[in-house]
């Protein structure tokens, strides 16, 4: 790549503003600067964008996704952001936008700067434009970037539909963000009204479902301000960015459903950072980031920040204790799962749903680690309200090897009815009567304070 002279980068501003005057409608003027991304390219100017969390978004996807070498399509590309910054590391590129004033800005760009690998052209996003683009090569990755929106004022929903679905199979990794959340074309995407009460990612991963697309292939890469500080939008919320199919960098701790069908996340990066969503709601996010502010030491997450629904964790390399029981003395591994129980009895707290995915094994530590603390109870908190938060909507805690009425009649010894489950499923010998009791009287203690 050549960078242009001092005079070629002043023909080529007024060349870019000139071209930018006409990227939009007449009557839309940028909210900020002439452009609506910034420019990635050496020399030229730091001038205002509209969409000046760009270069945060592009970071947050490149932890996840691996451009080397590869064949990158950006439908809605604006003035070329994301390709013009990826030009030296993926084979090639093709970008498509709806004006032909942001063709011509990219089109000067990629011309001043020589850059061989990228191609735009104007175009309006249809079904039968994609099944073009895609009908004789394959692309490894597509962007579609707060743009659905727009196709369903465009072309409708069904047709909107059609694509995701056409680019989610034409496409090794569909990259989609979501737009504004004000946007009223959601309302009738899904025609389920209780995907649209919670946060992005679930309207997100709701609508890409309506589209055909199996939830089990969505992967979040981040969820506006909570996961990147991002921009919140009008309504203080962040806009959910996924990846749909594809092999990502993402080592995935755990993906469940629970016995109520709401969808619960954990996902590791690379940096050594656990970011949890907890997608049943606030109050649950809240309840789990309080009772991890209880509990202290290895047998823990660790809890580094909480905002809204996301819980910020220290990454832990944990994997089931059914995956050691044979190359661990079993009196060890015993012995640590009974540290975290009155660990967990020292801070006050009952897990309520200790089983063999929240109860897992620490390689690094060599010691048993409890996860999972949204429906746990602090025995100084009047036990109906826990009942009426958290238990109500999820009758059968746990292994559901006790009835819901232990909840009730004895719920200082739900953990160790659990616990005992476990020790018998692995194998081990059963909790004694002193462990039984030093647990017990430590929770006692708590609940007396």
């Amino acid at each position: 790549m050549r960078i242009p002279t001092s005079s070629e980068m002043e023909a080529l501003v007024l060349a870019v503003q000139q071209a930018q005057s006409h990227a939009r409608p007449r009557g839309m003027p940028p909210a900020v600067g002439l452009l609506y991304q910034p420019v990635p390219l050496p020399g030229f100017p730091k001038t205002p964008a509209e969409r000046d969390s760009s270069r945060q978004r592009l970071e947050l996807i490149q932890r996840h996704v691996d451009f080397h070498d590869k064949h990158v399509l950006d439908l809605g590309c604006a003035n070329g952001f994301f390709l013009l910054s990826l030009h030296e590391v993926i084979a090639d590129g093709l970008g498509v936008d709806h004006f032909q004033g942001n063709v011509d800005t990219c089109d000067a760009l990629i011309s001043a700067y020589d850059i061989q690998n990228l191609r735009f052209r104007r175009g309006s996003i249809t079904k039968q434009l994609v099944e073009e683009l895609t009908a004789d090569r394959r692309f490894d990755v597509c962007f579609l970037m707060s743009v659905h929106h727009h196709l369903v004022r465009d072309v409708g929903i069904d047709e909107t539909k059609a694509i995701i679905q056409h680019l989610a199979s034409a496409c090794d990794l569909l990259i989609i963000e979501q737009g504004s959340l004000t946007q009223d074309e959601y309302s009738s995407w899904t025609g389920r009204d209780e995907a649209f009460v919670t946060n992005s990612y679930t309207r997100l991963v709701s609508m890409l479902e309506s589209c055909g697309i199996e939830t089990q292939t969505c992967r979040p890469l981040g969820l506006g301000k909570y996961l990147s500080g991002l921009r919140p939008d009008e309504e203080g919320s962040g806009r959910a960015i996924v990846c749909v199919g594809g092999t990502t960098r993402l080592d995935w701790c755990k993906r469940k459903r629970h016995k109520n069908s709401v969808l619960m996340e954990i996902l590791k990066t690379s940096d050594g950072i656990v970011w949890k969503n907890v997608i049943q709601g606030p109050s649950l996010a809240a309840r789990e980031a309080k009772n991890l502010e209880l509990v202290d030491g290895p047998h823990f997450p660790k809890l580094l920040n909480f905002q809204d629904q996301c819980l910020k964790l220290e990454a832990r390399k944990v994997k089931p204790i059914a995956d050691v029981l044979e190359q661990l003395p079993k009196d060890l591994i015993r012995a640590s799962c009974i540290d975290a129980l009155l660990g967990l009895a020292k801070a006050g707290l009952v897990h309520n749903e200790l089983h063999g995915e929240h109860l897992v094994w620490d390689d690094v530590d060599n010691c048993a680690v409890i996860l999972d603390f949204e429906t746990a109870w602090h025995v100084g908190e009047p036990r109906q309200t826990w009942l009426d938060e958290v238990a109500a909507g999820n009758p059968a805690l746990g292994l559901g090897l006790y009835e819901h009425a232990l909840l009730r009649e004895d719920p200082l010894g739900v953990d160790l009815v659990s616990m005992n489950a476990l020790f018998h499923m692995w194998g081990l010998d059963r909790l004694t009567a002193d462990e039984t009791h030093a647990y017990r009287n430590q929770l006692s203690q708590m609940a007396s304070q």
